[in-house]
C-alpha cells in the first residue's frame, strides 16, 4: 500500500505543482485588477453624466433669468452666466457648446422681436440697434 501512495505523488510532475501555485496566487490578484478597472470606468462615466446634468441644470436657471424682465438684474446675471457657461472647459461637445449659444442667441433675440412688434404696431417709435459681439464671443 504505500508502495501505490508514493508512485501516485511522484506521478504529478514538478512543473504542474508549481504552475497551480503560482496561478492560485496571480489568477485572484489578475481579478481584482481586472475588477477595479471595470469599476472605474463605470464611476469616470458616471462623474461625466452627473457633471453633464448639473450644467443642463445650470442651462435651465440661467436661461429662466436671462428672461425675467420683471428684474433687471436677474436679466443681466441669467445673460452673464450663459456666457461664462459657454467658455467652460466642462463643455464636452461642441454640440453642448452650440446649445448653450442657441439659448443665448434666443435670449437676446427675444428683446429685439418684442421691439421690432412694438415699432410695427408704431405706438413707439424707435430704432433697433445691435451691440457688435464683445471679444472673446
Amino acid at each position: 500500500m504505500i508502495g501505490l501512495a508514493q508512485q501516485a505523488t511522484a506521478a504529478v510532475p514538478t512543473w504542474f505543482a508549481i504552475a497551480t501555485g503560482v496561478g492560485a496566487l496571480v489568477l485572484p490578484l489578475l481579478g481584482v485588477f481586472i475588477g477595479h478597472r471595470v469599476t472605474r470606468v463605470g464611476a469616470r462615466e458616471l462623474d461625466v453624466r452627473a457633471r453633464r446634468e448639473e450644467l443642463l441644470r445650470t442651462v435651465r436657471w440661467a436661461a429662466e433669468l436671462a428672461v425675467d424682465r420683471e428684474n433687471p438684474r436677474a436679466d443681466e446675471l441669467g445673460i452673464a452666466t450663459l456666457r461664462a457657461m459657454s467658455r467652460l472647459p466642462l463643455l464636452q461637445t461642441e454640440a453642448d457648446l452650440a446649445f448653450i449659444q442657441a439659448v443665448l442667441r434666443a435670449v437676446l433675440a427675444e428683446p429685439t422681436e418684442l421691439y421690432r412688434e412694438l415699432e410695427k404696431s408704431r405706438t413707439i417709435e424707435f430704432e433697433v440697434v445691435q451691440e457688435p459681439p464683445s471679444e472673446g464671443q
